[in-house]
């Protein structure tokens, strides 16, 4: 059954909440050994009419007050940035943009300081680029296409074009990886006095190359004093780790992922595309061709977002769950449902109750995942 995502009589209204916007590109010059992100490789022939799809998804909602946009992949700027300029004001002719956060994913070597002057021009006021390793064996393994050395041409690149809000994406737990490797991508990166690092732990998905490959990765230890030495080498840095994975100058937090934590309003377009608006969960279909004839759009079954999920996302926070925001969303009283859980977890030494917060110590991030999914 094909979901309706315009509730009835909203055609033509200004939703008032601040709303973030998701943009799937899933155009990429080659698949790595570690992506399960759906992505497609030489399709180049679909992109003209996928981006053409995109403008009839975006102008299917109401007029929305957009607060974030975000484009993420794949590989956003693989498509050529004249698309993602011209994505972006349709997008301002249809909807309110104000003081919005606009981000753009790259990698090395599918950019230039053009390419970054007219994404600034167009509004684009943050960059996210993936760098995963400083080590280029690491980078061959992983099959990345560049070098550490390309990846400093696109960060001096996008400084030059302007840009201060400048996002680096990493990975440790890498096959063959020693704590000593890691620290020198940590400490090259961060010595570039970026705003912001997104820290992943290789996980092996299924379907990907690396799950049919016989890989020699990091035993646990290691990969706990991995996390642990970052945590602490970047506190000394000056970033706040303000979410499992994700840390941030002071005000540099980014400001479109927390609406994924905090269950606030966004809407996904594009294939793949999730959405969580209107007080509803939906997804498109991940197939390019039958999401550029309109067939593959908000398919499947829609969800209610559940107390269970609110508290589960907010626990990957540092800051934790708020019991206000939780009685505002869900009309209940988090003690009253899960109070007894709570004072559990907090006896143990699980959690922490302060200021009307739930939150997992610090100490115990790493391992959070067991202590969320006693929620679930």
């Amino acid at each position: 059954m094909c979901v309706d995502i315009v509730p009835q009589g909203m055609k033509g209204c200004v939703i008032l909440n601040n709303t973030g916007l998701y943009i799937h590109i899933p155009f990429c010059a080659n698949k790595c050994n570690y992506c399960n992100f759906y992505s497609l490789i030489g399709r180049d022939s679909l992109i003209a009419p996928y981006f053409n799809a995109l403008k009839d998804e975006i102008a299917s909602y109401p007029k929305l007050n957009i607060d974030t946009i975000y484009f993420g992949g794949g590989t956003p700027t693989y498509v050529g940035v004249s698309n993602i300029v011209k994505l972006i004001d349709f997008t301002l002719e249809h909807h309110n943009v104000e003081n919005c956060e606009i981000t753009v994913e790259c990698n090395p070597k599918t950019i230039d300081y053009q390419g970054f002057s007219e994404l600034r021009a167009a509004g684009v006021n943050r960059i996210s680029i993936g760098a995963q390793s400083a080590d280029d064996n690491e980078l061959k393994t992983l099959g990345r296409t560049h070098t550490f050395s390309d990846f400093l041409d696109c960060h001096a690149a996008a400084r030059e074009a302007g840009f201060d809000n400048i996002s680096v994406d990493i990975m440790f737990g890498l096959p063959g990886q020693s704590l000593h490797n890691f620290d020198g991508t940590l400490e090259s990166v961060a010595a570039l006095d970026v705003a912001h690092i997104s820290a992943y732990m290789l996980k092996v998905e299924e379907g990907t190359p690396f799950y049919r490959s016989n890989l020699k990765l990091p035993d646990d230890d290691t990969v706990a004093d991995m996390y642990d030495k970052m945590v602490e080498y970047l506190a000394e840095q000056g970033f706040e780790r303000y979410e499992i994975s994700n840390f941030a100058k002071p005000g540099y937090q980014s400001k479109h992922n927390l609406k994924y934590w905090k269950c606030r309003d966004y809407i996904g377009v594009g294939a793949a595309a999730h959405s969580c608006f209107d007080g509803k969960r939906y997804f498109n279909l991940e197939n390019v061709k039958r999401y550029i004839s309109g067939k593959g759009r908000a398919r499947g079954t829609v969800l209610e977002p559940t107390p269970e999920e609110f508290i589960f996302l907010g626990l990957r926070l540092t800051e934790g769950v708020s019991a206000a925001e939780f009685a505002e969303k869900f009309k209940v009283n988090l003690y009253d449902y899960v109070g007894d859980k709570i004072r559990d977890l907090a006896e143990k030494g699980l959690l922490r109750e302060e200021r009307g917060r739930i939150s997992i110590p610090p100490e115990l991030m790493f391992v959070s995942n067991s202590i969320m999914c006693e929620f679930i």
